[in-house]
């Protein structure tokens, strides 16, 4: 081999090596933006967070934990107090309102207001949106709120609904509305596609989409390819690379007693009434990967 070919040679293995360290580096890369470093984590009924590894970073004490958005995460203590914790567990803050709940994607929390009604003196119950930073974005003034995106929200307020910013400019008319009006979406849900055959679910969120068999949820990824398995009760979309899960939880042994009760006969009418099982959901939280970050 003449001494110019054999330049040449060494410098496609030497572009080659490189590109392929390159597209290695890159994957590890896009894997740890995707995988957040502290993932909650649920042992039982009470949650921590720990790393990819599952090892315990923050310790498992709080009745509740949120992913981190920002450094910042919400976590609920035993009296359903909410508190924002740093990447070390600090708390930043403590929430002064009753927590409803919490919009992963968006950092929001609904708070809850009790009010007495000045006619009937009875108490009401009105909503508002707080941020991680302790920033009330709304008031608490409405029955329900919902957030349709950055700045805009969808309240609802006695016998009407409509479309608001952060500054209440209207962004679409209120209309008449009903609690009634949300009975078919809950129908669809409660039916859920009954076939063997994975069907999608929900858009796209995170790369990942939501898809349904026998009544159950997994997930597929863009090239509509069935990755984690229709086994989940319940499922939402994938946020900073997590996904929000439910299963049924596992059934505790009953205890024995040492005098059994007869149970009293039924009522006229029911003497051939099947007894119907309450099915108890525990959440908890996926990565792309499947990773179930919890204990039983």
């Amino acid at each position: 081999m003449k001494k110019e070919q054999f330049v040449k040679a060494i410098i496609q293995i030497n572009y080659k090596i490189f590109f392929t360290s390159l597209f290695v580096v890159m994957e590890l890369v896009v894997f740890s933006q995707s995988c957040p470093v502290l993932i909650p984590y649920r042992k039982g009924e009470l949650w921590g967070y720990c790393d990819t590894s599952k090892k315990i970073i923050i310790p498992i004490k709080y009745h509740r934990a949120f992913p981190f958005i920002n450094g910042k995460a919400l976590v609920e203590t035993k009296k359903d107090s909410g508190l924002v914790i740093d990447t070390k567990g600090k708390v930043l803050w403590h929430i002064p309102y009753q927590m409803n709940d919490y919009i992963e994607e968006t950092g929001l929390m609904r708070f809850t207001s009790v009010e007495k009604n000045g006619n009937t003196h009875k108490s009401e119950f009105r909503t508002g949106l707080i941020n991680l930073e302790g920033t009330v974005v709304l008031q608490p003034d409405y029955e329900t709120v919902e957030v349709l995106g950055e700045d805009s929200f969808e309240v609802v307020l006695p016998g009407k609904k409509g479309v608001i910013n952060s500054k209440l400019k209207v962004l679409r008319e209120f209309i008449p509305f009903n609690d009634s009006d949300n009975d078919q979406q809950l129908l669809m849900t409660i039916n859920a596609n009954p076939s063997d055959t994975p069907k999608m679910w929900g858009p796209f969120s995170d790369g990942m989409a939501i898809a349904s068999a026998n009544r159950q949820f997994g997930y597929c990824n863009e090239n509509m390819k069935l990755v984690i398995p229709c086994k989940y009760e319940m499922a939402e979309s994938f946020r900073y690379g997590l996904a929000k899960v439910s299963i049924k939880a596992p059934k505790q042994p009953k205890k024995s007693k040492s005098k059994k009760l007869k149970s009293p006969p039924p009522p006229p009418g029911f003497e051939n009434a099947i007894e119907a099982e309450v099915t108890v959901l525990e959440e908890g939280y996926i990565d792309k990967m499947g990773t179930e970050y919890w204990e039983d």
